[in-house]
């Protein structure tokens, strides 16, 4: 009888175990984010700039390494990040930030003349916005914090017309993660409003187009940090 007995309470605990491992498992299901552009008729306001329409191309969007994973980043202190496993961007971040860019600018400057697309190289365009982010994440139930330096390139892909840096942050107005993306939305809101009063600027300087001299001269392949 007593080897049967032990039979007996080892299937039990071999029961509980699972049933442990089973709500654990549960429990750690995924949640997946994406960025949101702003809604389209918001900063939409025309500009007569007395100027044809011209193409607009955004990118390379560049980000540092410690944004290029799946996995949501917070700050928790001056030095240090924390990664969260279970709550994950649904696809590529630097792509997905791109996009909210192209998106946000396509309302904002549709009433300019403007039409905003995907740059890609031998596609032509009158000029281009590159971007490189140097810091965005949340310091969780505080802010979001994005910089960046943007510059607004000539026709001739060369010419730098403007350069300039932004400095954003938007408070997290609730608990959790999707507050935490809303946030970072936010904060890209406002990073293409920058941009969209540079491309203002550009256009009603006279550059825009010509590939010549610009606001800013930079050799782009040597001394300009965004390629």
């Amino acid at each position: 009888m007593r080897p049967f007995h032990r039979i007996r309470i080892d299937f039990s605990i071999l029961i509980l175990l699972t049933l442990l491992l089973a709500a654990c498992g549960a429990k750690a299901s995924y949640r997946y984010y994406t960025l949101t552009p702003v809604p389209s008729g918001l900063d939409g306001r025309s500009v007569d700039l007395g100027a044809p329409r011209v193409v607009l191309g955004i990118g390379p969007v560049m980000i540092p390494d410690y944004l290029d994973r799946p996995q949501l980043v917070t700050r928790t202190s001056r030095n240090e990040l924390t990664l969260s496993e279970y709550n994950r961007w649904a696809g590529s971040f630097g792509s997905d930030a791109l996009r909210v860019l192209e998106e946000n600018l396509d309302t904002m400057l549709v009433a300019d003349g403007v039409t905003v697309v995907s740059w890609r190289r031998g596609v032509p365009n009158d000029f281009r916005v590159a971007v490189q982010i140097s810091r965005f994440d949340v310091t969780e139930g505080e802010e979001a914090v994005l910089k960046a330096q943007w510059v607004i390139y000539g026709k001739d892909g060369k010419s730098v017309l403007l350069l300039r840096e932004s400095d954003v942050r938007k408070p997290v107005t609730g608990s959790g993660y999707d507050s935490a993306v809303e946030a970072m939305g936010q904060a890209l809101a406002d990073l293409s409003r920058d941009i969209l009063q540079g491309v203002r600027l550009v256009r009603v300087s006279g550059f825009a187009g010509q590939g010549g001299a610009g606001v800013m001269e930079l050799r782009p392949e040597t001394d300009s940090p965004v390629p």
